[in-house]
């Protein structure tokens, strides 16, 4: 068999594991969220993450060099502060909501900065670099209609954090997602410590 039969494509992304007290305060934005008014997927919150770079299919025999760029980006920084902002925010806009997320507001200039390197980096590879300025957020829902939009729009305009939440950065996870009918299978391969 040849080398090329035995190359395997995995999916996987890089991103900040959230604290289980973030999680817990999202938990709770996201359930008082939900309603049959209006046609969202909600995230799951055991799942939330801050996406730092996603990097799509690649050959599996490529994870041992993606992981010496995230060493050699993660290394530049030492551990963080990193707190959300309270409002839900939405893709493109508010009035036209595609997809519901929160800010952040402190290390939000350290997350942008981690990830230009690491995308600077992992370019190198042949891991084509995002078209988009880099946003760092938490992704809440994606909207998967128009039902109902006007009564969403209401609903998040008022809806947000009840403080500031916040956790410390302190490494960040590389993750292999395989994709089923139920939802997205994450799976560590791979943690850099700052």
């Amino acid at each position: 068999m040849s080398d090329v039969a035995d190359r395997k494509k995995i999916r996987l992304f890089v991103a900040v594991v959230l604290s289980p007290s973030l999680k817990k305060a999202l938990r709770g934005l996201i359930g008082g969220l939900q309603s049959s008014k209006y046609d969202v997927k909600w995230a799951d919150s055991d799942k939330l993450h801050l996406t730092l770079k996603f990097i799509g299919y690649i050959d599996d025999k490529k994870v041992k060099a993606i992981t010496g760029k995230i060493d050699a980006s993660v290394a530049l920084y030492k551990s963080f502060k990193m707190s959300l902002l309270p409002d839900i925010e939405a893709f493109p806009k508010k009035e036209n909501p595609r997809v519901l997320w929160l800010g952040i507001k402190d290390g939000n200039e350290k997350l942008k900065k981690l990830q230009a390197d690491m995308e600077n980096r992992l370019e190198g590879l042949g891991i084509k670099k995002e078209e988009r300025e880099f946003t760092p957020h938490l992704t809440l829902g994606r909207v998967k209609s128009s039902k109902g939009k006007k009564v969403l729009i209401e609903k998040i305009k008022k809806a947000g954090l009840d403080k500031c939440y916040s956790m410390k950065v302190n490494k960040v996870t590389l993750f292999q997602s395989t994709l089923t009918r139920k939802g997205p299978i994450y799976k560590i391969l791979y943690e850099a410590k700052l």
